[in-house]
């Protein structure tokens, strides 16, 4: 953001503004843009709206520090709407729990108001407001702290300060099916399950190396396959089987071709039911089965490059976090990587996936927040 250090010294002044018996109502402080159109405020509007003038109500329930967001809101507004009665423009982010923090522009771009619409208010305003944009980049990154147990961040420090440090520092971009608050998460596949016929009986173990196993396995009735224990390939696909209810016979090292060990440990008359993906990337199935061990594979799922994936805007210096090898060439499709870029990579498969040229750094631990901690030190 070209102008940003304008902005941050300007709303550092309105944030160390004293209170005293009168305001300057001419001088303008530019604090954010749309476009090339900058957003002002003075004086005089920053202590209306913080209830530093008596006889004028404030909106003091929204924490003062928030203005220092104000240059990355503008940015990442959800919607705009025009307010037929006030003539005004309302740029509004929505806190995940029904509420709109609502921005009024005037038509000379000053920042008149900022303040709440809950539930009931919302409807009463949009009898009288005309939507005009929904902002394409509105999802990222402020949802991801949003959630409802934080829906409030408006009102504590310590949450604006979460959200400020992610819009301050080197943006990090998640590419996976999970989330994390600490990043700006892009859901890199789309997940189509299939439901084929399976004898769960004819078997004595399961094999699960994706969260999505245990996802597929939704669609069958428990009791067909809940007493199977699961040999799963992390701590992650075990937690997914075991939150459906399954007991874990075994877990691998974060990598497909670890279980071959594991499997092989059992005897060979053991039957093994891989439930699997379409496209995987490890062989470790074949190996196990020129070794004479009986492991039969179903696919029960695929996965897809996402939209969003393919439409991401990654700034050159961002920090790109990779959990799959598909997952890499989803994003390499529609991009390349710049050399200013950080990559990190769970896992050696993940690494493979990478062109030769691109320097990485593999997470010590199979987990996306092992890749969240390396973060912090680059």
């Amino acid at each position: 953001m070209q102008n940003y250090p304008l902005y941050k010294k300007n709303i550092n002044y309105l944030l160390n503004l004293p209170q005293k018996d009168k305001y300057d109502k001419t001088t303008k402080y530019a604090i954010s843009s749309i476009g090339e159109k900058k957003i002002y405020i003075t004086e005089f509007l920053f202590a209306k709206q913080r209830g530093y003038i008596k006889e004028l109500r404030g909106h003091g329930e929204i924490d003062i520090n928030y203005y220092k967001l104000l240059p990355f809101i503008f940015k990442y507004y959800q919607t705009k709407y025009f307010d037929t009665k006030s003539k005004r423009f309302i740029y509004m982010i929505d806190d995940n729990d029904g509420r709109k923090i609502s921005h009024v522009l005037d038509d000379d771009g000053f920042l008149i108001s900022i303040y709440l619409l809950r539930k009931n208010e919302l409807k009463r305003f949009l009898k009288k407001a005309q939507l005009l944009y929904t902002n394409p980049d509105g999802e990222a990154p402020i949802s991801p702290i949003l959630s409802p147990a934080r829906a409030t961040f408006w009102r504590h420090l310590e949450m604006i300060e979460q959200l400020y440090q992610i819009f301050t520092s080197k943006p990090i971009y998640l590419f996976s099916i999970s989330a994390h608050p600490h990043a700006i998460s892009v859901n890199s596949l789309d997940i189509t399950f299939f439901k084929p016929n399976i004898d769960f009986f004819k078997y004595d173990y399961l094999i699960i190396t994706s969260k999505q196993t245990s996802e597929a396995l939704k669609q069958y009735d428990k009791n067909d396959y809940i007493h199977m224990p699961s040999l799963c390939v992390s701590v992650a696909s075990a937690k997914s089987y075991e939150e459906l209810g399954g007991n874990i016979l075994d877990i691998g090292g974060g990598y497909g071709d670890n279980l071959v060990d594991k499997i092989k440990s059992y005897p060979k008359t053991t039957k093994w039911l891989y439930l699997r993906a379409k496209v995987v990337a490890s062989d470790f199935v074949s190996t196990c089965q020129n070794d004479g061990y009986d492991v039969d594979e179903i696919v029960v799922y695929e996965s897809g490059c996402s939209k969003a994936i393919w439409n991401v805007e990654v700034k050159e210096d961002a920090i790109l976090i990779f959990t799959s090898p598909s997952s890499v060439k989803c994003f390499l499709k529609n991009h390349t990587i710049s050399p200013h870029a950080k990559v990190i990579v769970i896992g050696k498969t993940t690494a493979k996936a990478l062109p030769k040229d691109v320097e990485y750094v593999i997470s010590d631990k199979t987990s996306i927040q092992s890749c969240i901690e390396i973060t912090k030190n680059l």
